[in-house]
């Protein structure tokens, strides 16, 4: 009749060697890894940042340094000012006054000026070495001279000149033995902008 057909009982599948579960070893190793990779991340955003302020910083302290530089020099400025304004104060106290100066020609056609005008010291102290002069068509006339002029004092100049259109200038040194050059109308300067040059003419006597 029918063969009865025996099964042996089949054996379980060989588990393969992937399924086991990853030892505390393994896991430990894993967390290790992924630890020192988020400290080796958190080390370069650390070291950027640091990098990024070092940077800042160093453009603050130039920056300072460049605005500290610049406030040195509007200091130095300001003091050189001052000190200007303090060497002017007594050039500033010798003015020209009365000053007229008048055109012609001669009989054969020559032009002339007629000049006259003076300065004077209206300051506290003397001023030294006062002299006028009269320049024109580059010659220089000095027109007036005294040694000494005396607080309130007076130096006037008269003259009849060659030539037209000239310039007249003073020339006077300060107590404090600086000297300097004052046109009509005009603030003082130092000599050495408006030097007198050589003498072509003497017009005055020294008093």
């Amino acid at each position: 009749m029918f063969d009865l057909i025996r099964f042996a009982p089949s054996s379980p599948p060989p588990s393969s060697p992937g399924a086991d579960p990853p030892s505390w070893a393994d896991q430990l190793e894993a967390w290790a890894t992924l630890g020192a990779a988020v400290i080796a991340l958190a080390a370069a955003v650390a070291t950027f940042w640091l990098l990024v302020h070092q940077i800042g910083e160093a453009r603050r302290a130039r920056a300072e340094a460049r605005q500290e530089r610049a406030e040195a020099a509007a200091d130095r400025k300001l003091a050189a000012d001052e000190r200007r304004e303090a060497e002017r104060a007594q050039a500033r106290t010798v003015l020209f006054e009365n000053v007229d100066i008048r055109s012609g020609k001669r009989a054969d056609g020559s032009p002339f000026d007629q000049v006259s005008g003076g300065v004077t010291n209206f300051g506290t102290g003397p001023v030294l070495d006062v002299s006028i002069h009269y320049r024109v068509e580059g010659r220089n006339h000095r027109l007036a001279r005294v040694a000494v002029l005396a607080a309130g004092g007076a130096l006037t100049a008269d003259a009849t000149v060659a030539g037209s259109a000239g310039e007249l200038v003073a020339f006077f040194t300060d107590a404090a033995g600086l000297s300097w050059a004052r046109h009509p109308g005009e603030q003082p300067v130092p000599a050495s902008q408006s030097r007198p040059g050589p003498l072509d003419f003497v017009t005055d006597q020294a008093r």
